[in-house]
């Protein structure tokens, strides 16, 4: 599918025809906030009161949600009223001004020989007791205060604050429902830093070191107006894949205006890089003579390549992903797992293993569902390689959600398996 026309009347030493690339060479791209964070509260209970909802715009420190505190509340009162009682204190120092006075008494009485040295001594005791119980009643004041700070703090974490600046993408919890702590647990709201924006695209390896940080890039949303815009390199993925052939790209696109949406498709055009040069580079001119001038080869040639998928192959592309979908929603682990490649890279750096046992767990306690393929299409079949994408829809009785999904296939023992998994929100129409 990558060979065109005019390579059929070229023989190459390698045995392979090129794309007919030349210039600026321009890729599939999508366009995501810089970060999607789920807000929860630090500390469960049932919330009072959610002050946005989806789409509403948020500020860094703005309230977002208040979870019930009225225990806490009172607790604070209590503790409050505490720190401020004075009577222990004042009749520790009541005692201890009576225990001196008597103390002095009896000194004085003991050096003038009217009383014994035991009077003294009790005297000395009384005196240190004093002091002990007022020391007593000033430190209880004081943990009462403290306490009260607590409290206080406490009753700040249950009120919800937004850490960005950016949007309320979605709204999870509802004001009576427990609101859970912890990684796994259902967020209140779901929002997105959208005064950067990240451009994501997939590169062929071709292009690898020609693509370098600080590089600019010029990225058409598919939105009305296909206004381009500038976005500059930030991240060039080290690590190719070795399925599809490809290597990632990450762009960081202006927006603080808030003019420009994410989770929209875009192509992104390298006015600095030429595929042609690249392919030149890799496969030098000398090696490449026209078909009909050709001298005969002065050596055996080169052993025939194995096959590949061909177009009957390419047919089986989309009820594969069907399958794999199928059985996902039908929770048959087997024929789900046996849908990736021993090749399959798992997500974000993940090790398979991890994520197998993830998907597995999560797989097996999610109840009857549906996974939903819309748009299902082929973007690329050739050699053994093929690349579809498509709007997923999940849905089960607790969790739901939509995402524009990529997918790289490969093709071995006469199936197609997932080498690479690529999701995004969906895009805007």
């Amino acid at each position: 599918m990558f060979c065109f026309r005019s390579c059929l009347s070229i023989a190459v030493a390698v045995g392979t025809c090129l794309p007919a690339f030349s210039g600026a060479a321009e890729f599939d791209c999508v366009v995501q906030p810089r970060q999607v964070i789920e807000v929860r509260s630090p500390i469960e209970g049932l919330l009072e009161r959610i002050m946005v909802d989806r789409g509403a715009t948020v500020s860094k420190g703005q309230t977002l949600a208040y979870v019930d505190s009225s225990v806490e509340r009172a607790l604070a009162e209590g503790a409050k009223y505490r720190s401020e009682m004075d009577g222990a204190s004042k009749a520790g120092q009541g005692r201890v001004e009576l225990s001196t006075r008597k103390l002095n008494r009896a000194q004085e009485l003991v050096r003038q020989q009217f009383l014994s040295q035991q009077a003294q001594d009790d005297a000395l005791s009384e005196r240190q007791i004093a002091d002990a119980e007022l020391q007593e009643a000033k430190d209880n004041r004081r943990l009462a205060q403290l306490e009260h700070q607590r409290l206080l703090k406490l009753i700040q974490l249950k009120t919800v604050r937004s850490p960005i600046n950016g949007v309320v993408m979605e709204r999870v919890l509802n004001v009576g429902e427990l609101a859970e702590a912890g990684v796994g647990r259902r967020p209140i709201l779901r929002l997105a830093e959208i005064d950067t924006l990240y451009v994501e695209a997939l590169l062929p390896a071709m292009a690898y070191g020609q693509i370098k940080v600080g590089l600019v890039g010029e990225v058409t949303p598919t939105t009305s107006d296909n206004r381009i815009e500038r976005a500059t390199v930030k991240v060039v993925d080290r690590v190719l894949d070795a399925g599809s052939g490809t290597f990632g790209v990450r762009l960081e696109l202006p927006n603080h205006d808030a003019r420009l949406l994410a989770g929209v498709r875009c192509k992104v055009n390298f006015p600095a890089v030429n595929l042609s040069a690249g392919l030149t580079k890799q496969r030098p001119i000398e090696t490449v003579a026209s078909a009909s001038t050709a001298a005969p080869p002065t050596t055996p040639p080169a052993k025939a390549a194995p096959a590949v998928a061909g177009s009957s192959a390419c047919q089986q592309v989309i009820p594969a992903v069907n399958t794999w979908a199928q059985a996902w929603g039908q929770q048959d682990l087997a024929v789900y797992f046996a849908g990736y490649s021993d090749k399959f890279v798992p997500p974000n750096g993940v090790a398979k293993s991890t994520w197998a046992a993830q998907r597995t767990q999560r797989i097996s306690q999610q109840g009857a569902s549906t996974v939903t393929l819309k748009d299902l299409r082929t973007l690329t079949c050739d050699a053994g390689q093929a690349t579809v994408a498509f709007t997923q829809a999940f849905r089960s009785i607790s969790y739901s959600d939509t995402v524009q999904k990529t997918l790289a296939l490969e093709w071995g023992d006469n199936t197609w398996r997932i080498t690479r998994e690529a999701a995004a929100p969906p895009a805007t129409p």
